[in-house]
């Protein structure tokens, strides 16, 4: 039966250590696609080449100044819309109903600018809103 193993198998196995070390270096020098400290930084790219993708999967990329997706098997890309900004509608101001609504009405009211008001602070805390 013929021997499988090199006749220097502690040489090899330091060769691979090295091997492995040098690709540990190139991988750490290599610039990321996108950086993610405070959100997607990305860079414009051309079109990517989606055809060995899976069926079903797609890829997201930027390009142009838009955002875009490109389905597997280079179906044609697709520019997805950018973020709607919302006017600022100002401060709801309501008069108490006094005699001319019910309790239950005016509560209703009081509730429904809560709620408005709430989306609105929200908003503007994620920039949807100026």
């Amino acid at each position: 039966m013929p021997d499988v193993f090199p006749n220097d198998l502690m040489g090899e196995i330091r060769q691979l250590q090295r091997d492995v070390e040098e690709l540990k270096a190139l991988m750490r020098s290599q610039p990321g696609k996108t950086v993610a400290s405070q959100g997607w930084a990305m860079h414009s790219m051309t079109a990517p080449d989606t055809s060995g993708l899976p069926s079903g999967a797609g890829h997201v990329y930027f390009r142009g100044g838009l955002l875009r997706y490109r389905a597997a098997g280079n179906v044609g890309e697709v520019t997805l819309p950018a973020p709607v900004v919302l006017a600022d509608m100002g401060d709801i101001a309501t008069a108490d109903a006094g005699s001319t609504y019910t309790a239950t009405v005016q509560q209703l009211i009081n509730e429904i600018k809560t709620v408005v008001r709430a989306f609105r602070a929200d908003a503007r805390s994620k920039g949807l809103m100026q």
